[in-house]
């Protein structure tokens, strides 16, 4: 058999595959991936910071420590088993991407900080005790913020979208959108944990018997945890006795409510203000405004609306058994939440329903009003029943002026 000879076209590309893979695994500098591991993430973030909390995050190159008030974080490094070519690389406890590596002009996306505009000027040169002297030229760090899965790094999130990061270079600022959501009450809900990530590239000047060669480390993570305070939504409608929330408003909670009388108003301030102090930092979420109008019309109610809250439950078949106003002893002068109803206010974490009937026993005509991102529903006029946000009511069999001063019962739907 005749021996099989390569071309020389296939030789050469054969030549150039191996020469460049060679190139870019001779440009990772070990010494460089230590340096980086010594690089600190000082923290500033609370213990349970909430949506809209500026959280500050600054790195501090080696040998400097984090301030006394501030909180060091670990380098969470995985260290690769090979570079030739990039790739993802795995081991038990993290999973690292390992970049392809050429010229420095394959440095990541994020912010490149070169050595003179590093706090403290370039670094010392670092004698590798090889006879190699390493030049630190500049510092990369590329900023992300992380779900978590089973307590690990899982997905990043969108910016501008999940989180704002008005600053981000070695210190970096962010604000955190609310992520997750819990239905208000007495306690305190669980927190969630995120991550706010820097991935760290070094890049040096590699001087060897007077060759200098540009090398770089490995793609360096640094994790800080975030456990993120839920937003609280409380889950209540009231119906007005007249349009636009005025004059008398009777209010309903589910059957499991853990709020009463006494303690929604208190619960209702409390999240109001918390939530009114950070509306500007949260401009960047855009149903965010639409949740405290919602919120502020029901403090507004408590503030200075004859209110009362009814016995919690699921569902009512008779609203004439309800007041808006009770005049004592003239029951029959009352005025009933049936058929005098006129407007309408709904919170609840997106997705909670309440359906209205035209009659008593959940008969005749109905309209269900389901909450969306906003988690807030207004119905300013029976009459016209414009929702806000538009698309609130759903599976309406009212036409016209019906649904004004016509409920009669309504049940709380799963």
């Amino acid at each position: 058999m005749r021996p099989q000879i390569i071309s020389r076209t296939t030789f050469w590309l054969f030549f150039l595959m191996t020469a460049t893979s060679l190139t870019a695994y001779a440009q990772v500098e070990p010494k460089l991936d230590d340096y980086a591991r010594q690089i600190k993430a000082c923290s500033n973030v609370p213990d349970s910071p909430g949506p809209g909390q500026t959280l500050g995050v600054k790195l501090v190159l080696p040998p400097g420590q984090c301030d006394p008030c501030r909180r060091a974080f670990l380098t969470r490094f995985v260290r690769p088993a090979r570079v030739l070519g990039g790739g993802t690389v795995r081991n038990r406890t993290r999973i690292g991407n390992v970049r392809r590596l050429g010229t420095l002009n394959a440095l990541p996306a994020g912010t490149d900080v070169v050595c003179e505009l590093l706090p403290g000027g370039c670094p010392a040169p670092i004698d590798t005790g090889g006879g190699a002297i390493l030049t630190i030229k500049s510092i990369n760090v590329r900023w992300a913020v992380h779900k978590t899965v089973n307590g690990r790094r899982g997905d990043a999130l969108t910016e501008n979208t999940d989180f704002r990061a008005p600053t981000k270079d070695l210190d970096g600022t962010f604000i955190l959108a609310p992520l997750h959501f819990a239905e208000l009450s007495k306690e305190a809900p669980p927190a969630k944990l995120f991550f706010i990530v820097a991935t760290i590239t070094v890049t040096a000047d590699k001087s060897l018997a007077g060759v200098i060669t540009p090398v770089t480390s490995s793609e360096i993570p640094i994790e800080i945890p975030v456990p993120l305070s839920a937003l609280q939504v409380p889950k209540v409608f009231v119906l007005f006795i007249d349009a636009d929330f005025k004059r008398a408003a009777a209010i309903y909670l589910p059957a499991n409510a853990s709020l009463n009388r006494t303690t929604l108003p208190q619960q209702v301030a409390r999240v109001s203000s918390t939530y009114e102090s950070v509306r500007d930092s949260l401009s960047f979420v855009g149903w965010f405004g639409d949740y405290l109008t919602g919120l502020n019309t029901l403090k507004g109610v408590f503030d200075s609306t004859r209110w009362s809250l009814k016995e919690l439950k699921d569902q009512e078949s008779n609203l004439n058994d309800d007041d808006f106003i009770d005049n004592g002893t003239l029951s029959f002068n009352d005025q009933e939440v049936e058929d005098e109803s006129s407007s309408l206010l709904l919170l609840g974490i997106q997705g909670t329903r309440v359906q209205f009937f035209q009659h008593r026993s959940f008969q005749g005509k109905r309209f269900t009003v389901r909450t969306g991102p906003a988690m807030t529903v207004l119905i300013r006029d029976f009459k016209n029943m414009t929702p806000i946000p538009p698309g609130a009511i759903v599976a309406n069999s009212f036409t016209g002026t019906q649904a004004n001063d016509s409920l009669s019962s309504f049940k709380w739907l799963p």
